[in-house]
């Protein structure tokens, strides 16, 4: 992983923890479920992202940023 991976990673962390996530997850009206099929984990491990319960570990912080990009997230 290289360093814009790395800083990419820790934004949408950010994202995520300062509750951005879970407000443009509603906004555009998608349930858990659908944001949790996109990047291959379970409805309850978004649930906890968002709720600051978990961490995505890399690989789904880099797979949840382009699904926010694609929603409007300028990350």
């Amino acid at each position: 992983m290289d360093v814009n991976e790395l800083a990419r990673v820790a934004r949408v962390r950010d994202f995520i923890k300062d509750g951005g996530a879970r407000t443009l997850r509603i906004e555009k009206g998608l349930h858990l479920t659908e944001v949790a099929n996109a990047i291959g984990v379970s409805d309850v491990s978004v649930w906890c992202y968002e709720h600051g319960q978990r961490t995505p570990n890399a690989q789904h912080a880099l797979a949840l940023a382009d699904l926010y990009e694609a929603l409007g997230w300028e990350g």
